[in-house]
């Protein structure tokens, strides 16, 4: 059966990123511009009109395996939309595709400081609004963290969990830790003096 596979979450939670690694994939239609760009925005997602007119599909959904990627919510025409999730993936089904939604997380303090940097706003509690509906479907979650830790092989299980073959991904794609400059080193606390006061910190190997 076709398959559609849906990445999705909160604005600044790494759809952009996890985009690129799909679209790279040779078995995967995605947007495969973003594979020569930074950054593009969500308007131009080859799916972005179908989020408008959701009977735009039938001509646009033409291979086996297709990646869609959404924020929520998304910008149009310069203020926030909360994408038809149900209304879409429905019609994505009734065009004969199993859905799949990728449900995209991140620490949650870096992404309410990203949303406030980047948007002067916290958006986060749009997307909850949607949870419900998402995971109504099929689905699995994403999380940057582990993609930043675990590299390739963390990719490798999430090709997996969609049938997709083992791929390697051009490291340059998720290389580059966009965590680091939210991150700055603590004090130190109580429970930091006794594990080295009692010895309990093991010596190097």
């Amino acid at each position: 059966m076709k398959k559609f596979i849906l990445l999705t979450g909160p604005q600044g939670s790494g759809n952009h990123l996890f985009s690129k690694i799909f679209a790279g994939h040779p078995q995967v239609t995605g947007w495969s511009a973003l594979l020569n760009e930074f950054w593009i925005p969500h308007e131009k997602e080859p799916f972005a009109n179908c989020w408008q007119n959701t009977e735009l599909l039938e001509a646009e959904l033409k291979n086996d395996v297709v990646v869609c990627d959404i924020s929520c919510p998304y910008v149009y025409k310069g203020h926030h939309e909360i994408p038809a999730y149900k209304k879409f993936l429905d019609k994505v089904e009734s065009l004969g595709y199993s859905v799949h939604i990728f449900i995209i997380g991140r620490d949650r303090t870096i992404l309410i400081n990203q949303q406030q940097r980047v948007r002067n706003e916290i958006t986060i509690n749009y997307f909850f609004s949607q949870i419900d509906i998402l995971t109504a479907y099929k689905h699995s979650f994403l999380n940057t963290e582990l993609l930043f830790l675990y590299g390739q092989k963390y990719i490798d299980n999430v090709f997996d969990q969609v049938g997709l073959k083992k791929f390697t991904v051009d490291i340059n794609l998720y290389s580059d830790d966009t965590n680091y400059k939210y991150i700055q080193q603590s004090k130190e606390t109580d429970l930091d003096k006794f594990m080295k006061n009692n010895k309990c910190i093991a010596a190097s190997v």
